[in-house]
């Protein structure tokens, strides 16, 4: 299906509906906050942030059956220019920014880089960074420099005592991250893997591997139990590997996504709805998903509120 999602004033308007939501399947969080912003494994209502090349930021309500509606942004301005990437811990929304070696801390209901958010860029750890998650309390930024800094939160979302490692020489164009099971994923664009490594009890990564293959070049990367979802930005299109029982991934099938994908920078999942940015068209493209399978694709803009879009994450709604 190659239909396109047309939108209206900010508004998506879904060309499909039928076929979206699948049967439901148990699908782990993609992160390990303990509160009402963690994604479960139903779709739910809740809202998309999605992170803009111009710095800013947009925001989508998504219903309970996981389709978007009303769309929103922030103004771009240098503030937070370079942005990269978005994950959600407890009540905060944490923004990478590589163009100020920095991660922008701002409460999850008002995502607002230029001027809602606090300003972490005064530690050597961080360096240009890019993917993020979360594992307890602590916070996971990939670097452009092929290392991943990991910070203690506090309970206010403040960063702190951030250490950086290298994973052994493992990451090559490290992009991406999702961590699961204590075992940390990072999407590898330089040479088409992901590379896998075990979390220890203080937060190190360890015994790191790549596996993974019929990638090109990889970016984003999102995780249910038994599959792992990779944004390919070298041929627009989606990988799903099956983990393997020891964590490791196994050969990645190529999925096109009907023409939907375009350049897709990153993939977040809320149940059985896949959200993948397309920075090649600034759109957004919605998938069903249900293990391997992954259908009725289809990609829309939203009145200018996406360019050239780097990250994403679904926050659920309060109960």
């Amino acid at each position: 299906m190659n239909s396109r999602l047309g939108f209206g004033s900010g508004r998506l308007q879904p060309l499909w509906l039928a076929a979206v939501i699948l049967a439901a399947t148990q699908l782990a969080a993609c992160g390990n906050g303990d509160d009402v912003h963690t994604v479960q494994s139903t779709t739910q209502a809740g809202k998309l942030l999605v992170v803009n090349g111009d710095g800013s930021v947009a925001s989508c309500a998504i219903d309970a059956k996981g389709m978007p509606g009303q769309c929103s942004s922030t103004t771009a301005g240098d503030t937070g220019r370079g942005a990269a990437n978005v994950a959600v811990f407890a009540s905060h929304a944490y923004v990478t920014n590589l163009a100020t070696n920095s991660v922008h801390v701002c409460p999850v209901d008002n995502v607002d880089p230029q001027n809602n958010c606090t300003n972490y860029g005064s530690d050597a750890a961080l360096v240009q960074p890019l993917g993020v998650a979360f594992n307890g309390n602590r916070g996971y930024f990939v670097n452009a420099n092929n290392t991943v800094a990991f910070c203690q939160v506090g309970g206010d979302g403040a960063l702190s005592a951030c250490v950086s490692q290298d994973g052994g020489g493992v990451f090559n164009g490290a992009n991406g991250i999702a961590i699961q099971n204590n075992l940390a994923y990072v999407t590898n664009q330089a040479n088409d893997t992901v590379a896998t490594c075990k979390v220890g009890a203080d937060g190190s990564l360890g015994s790191c591997s790549a596996s993974g293959s019929n990638l090109s070049a990889p970016t984003g990367i999102a995780l249910t139990a038994r599959y792992a979802y990779v944004t390919n930005t070298g041929n627009s299109s989606l990988g799903v590997c099956p983990i393997n029982s020891d964590g490791s991934l196994g050969a990645c099938s190529q999925l096109s996504g009907d023409g939907a994908f375009n350049i897709p920078s990153s993939i977040t999942i809320n149940g059985n709805v896949a959200y993948i940015t397309n920075f090649g068209d600034d759109t957004i493209a919605i998938c069903a998903v249900n293990g391997a399978s992954v259908t009725d694709c289809s990609a829309g803009s939203a009145d200018q509120v996406f360019f050239q879009a780097t990250g994403s994450a679904f926050v659920a709604v309060k109960s």
